[in-house]
């Protein structure tokens, strides 16, 4: 049968993807832990206090700190964008950039996460006007644009 060779890739990245199941299981017991002491402490402190009463703080997520610097995607997009011959996919902009970082171009996740920096850094670049966006969704193109 055909099917036999991607049978052990299915339980590879099924062992894969249970282990950071049981991971986050873990993190979310000390989270709720941590939680609990915090309300603990709350209470004992302001009796009257309901800690369940204080709303969530909504996190965001900065992992392009991990690897770019502030500003720098922004930068590096449009350094990339600068000597480009008419427009260029967000996916181009992204793998350009990771070679000049010397990042792992193989890395397939890596590589969606970097292009979604990459079309972020582009959109705020777009409302400032540095760049214009040609097409829509994914399948747009970016390009310089032209001096006001």
């Amino acid at each position: 049968m055909s099917d036999q060779h991607v049978i052990p890739v299915l339980r590879a990245k099924r062992a894969e993807i249970k282990g950071h199941v049981i991971e986050l299981e873990k993190r979310l017991g000390r989270y709720r832990s941590d939680l609990a002491n915090i309300d603990a402490a709350i209470r004992i402190l302001t009796p009257g206090a309901d800690p369940e009463a204080i709303p969530a703080k909504k996190l965001y997520g900065r992992i392009w700190t991990r690897y770019f610097a502030r500003n720098e995607l922004g930068r590096l997009a449009l350094d990339t964008l600068r000597p480009a011959k008419g427009t260029l996919p967000a996916q181009e902009i992204a793998m350009t950039i990771m070679r000049a970082k010397e990042m792992a171009v193989g890395d397939y996740r890596l590589c969606a996460t970097v292009t979604e920096m990459v079309l972020t850094a582009l959109c705020m670049l777009a409302k400032r006007g540095n760049v214009v966006r040609s097409g829509a969704s994914r399948d747009a193109r970016w390009a310089i644009s032209a001096a006001p």
